[in-house]
């Protein structure tokens, strides 16, 4: 009887050190894993983060849905249980690229660049249809703070007429020398004539000579002011006179 006893206690013995070692297994693998979690960057703060409770979390039962799977896809980064835990990864928002500062144009509309200068064109025609009478057309030009000198000359557009097309600037009792475009309907200008009264405004006249054919004159005119070394200083023209 007393050699039953012993070997009851035992085997209870033997049973309760295999269950507690189990547990203790377990529960050192667990330990393991969260350290290894938290290595890897894993959101977890407790057992609870994997588990459904806290209690019995040596056990693989309780794990929460889909965990097990994760990390037995890659139980050394554990990638798998990141993105299930953390989240996908967030695509970074690209930086968006300020647009380039538009660099200010040398010669803005409705300026033109012509033969490397900016210029005003001013575009008309003077006459009448069913005249040969000479005719002007007045402008009255305002030159910028900074402005030295008011800058014409003007091209006679096609149709072809015996008339000549000329241009000349003013300003009170000073005049520009008369520019005269000599060739109708190409595309040179006549040569540039200037007028240095500096700042203020001018008047710009563009004529129609008296011709034996009736009909107006199309033109387009070049119109400027210009500073210290030719810089531009600003034009504005207003019509005064359209004949």
């Amino acid at each position: 009887m007393h050699k039953i006893n012993l070997l009851r206690n035992f085997l209870s013995t033997a049973l309760l050190m295999s269950v507690s070692l189990g547990m203790v297994t377990d529960a050192l693998a667990t330990a393991e894993i969260f350290a290894l979690s938290i290595s890897k960057g894993i959101n977890v703060t407790n057992c609870q983060s994997c588990h459904t409770g806290m209690a019995g979390n040596e056990s693989k039962g309780n794990l929460k849905a889909g965990y097990q799977a994760a990390y037995n896809a890659d139980k050394v980064n554990l990638a798998a249980l990141k993105t299930l835990i953390n989240g996908p990864t967030p695509v970074p928002t690209p930086t968006p690229v300020p647009a380039p500062t538009p660099v200010p144009s040398a010669c803005n509309l409705p300026n033109q660049m012509i033969g490397g200068v900016c210029v005003l064109p001013i575009t008309g025609a003077v006459g009448k249809a069913t005249s040969g009478k000479p005719r002007t057309d007045t402008y009255k030009v305002t030159c910028a703070k900074g402005t030295k000198y008011l800058s014409v000359s003007v091209k006679d557009l096609l149709p072809v007429n015996p008339s000549k097309i000329s241009i000349q600037g003013s300003k009170s009792s000073s005049s520009s020398p008369l520019s005269t475009d000599k060739s109708d309907g190409d595309d040179t200008y006549s040569r540039s004539v200037k007028l240095a009264k500096g700042t203020g405004v001018y008047l710009v006249k563009v004529n129609k000579s008296k011709s034996s054919t009736p009909g107006a004159e199309a033109y387009d005119a070049q119109v400027y002011c210009k500073g210290v070394k030719g810089i531009d200083t600003g034009t504005k023209v207003v019509i005064k006179q359209n004949q």
